[in-house]
């Protein structure tokens, strides 16, 4: 969505898959803050990124406690007020958990954490989610309907699809979710992701029907 926005010349259709269209619609759901999945993204991605603030010296301690929160979400999720969550003070990597508590009405802050902006997306689009997604009704859902309103050409409007199926937020699109098996048909192997993916790149790139 990021790179639609800006409409490269070479950018002729695209797959969006478990991707939000919006940052904001993920952290406030009908208005309201979704503090579990502000903490889930927050955690996550100082997992992933922390070495990027903390040297060695910082980095093992605070990755212990950011799995250690993880383990124990709901009592994460019970720190009162919001703006002391201690683990989100021990990082500066962390500050956008703040951010997203000092802005909760939709004010310039959030206009460039808008991903999807759909009157400048130009190309048809694909778009995969999972029902089991935290962001697919920010997500996939938004995303399908926006472009079929708003898109900003009239191919782009008429050629958007959408596919959700019982998958999580990921590439795995695994038909097991927790302790439910939907069964081998429901995986995205099944549903032949990756063949739809190449026939719809195919049909826009190289006019196979």
């Amino acid at each position: 969505w990021r790179a639609a926005r800006k409409q490269p010349p070479h950018l002729v259709a695209m797959v969006p898959m478990v991707s939000p269209s919006s940052v904001r619609n993920m952290m406030f759901k009908g208005g309201v803050f979704h503090l579990k999945t502000a903490q889930f993204l927050t955690l996550g991605l100082m997992a992933m990124h922390a070495g990027r603030c903390h040297g060695p010296s910082e980095l093992p301690g605070l990755i212990k406690e950011v799995l250690r929160a993880f383990d124990n979400r709901e009592r994460e999720a019970s720190h009162l007020p919001l703006k002391a969550w201690p683990v989100g003070k021990k990082s500066k990597f962390m500050n956008f958990y703040f951010d997203f508590l000092e802005h909760p009405t939709k004010d310039e802050y959030w206009r460039d954490l808008e991903f999807a902006v759909y009157e400048k997306t130009h190309v048809p689009a694909y778009i995969v989610g999972g029902w089991y997604d935290f962001c697919t009704e920010a997500g996939g859902l938004a995303s399908y309907t926006g472009m079929k309103t708003l898109g900003g050409t009239e191919q782009a409007r008429k050629n958007v699809k959408l596919i959700v199926g019982p998958w999580l937020h990921g590439v795995e699109f695994s038909s097991v979710i927790g302790d439910i098996d939907f069964g081998i048909s429901a995986s995205g192997d099944a549903a032949d992701l990756i063949g739809i993916c190449l026939r719809w790149f195919d049909y826009w790139l190289k006019g196979i029907e």
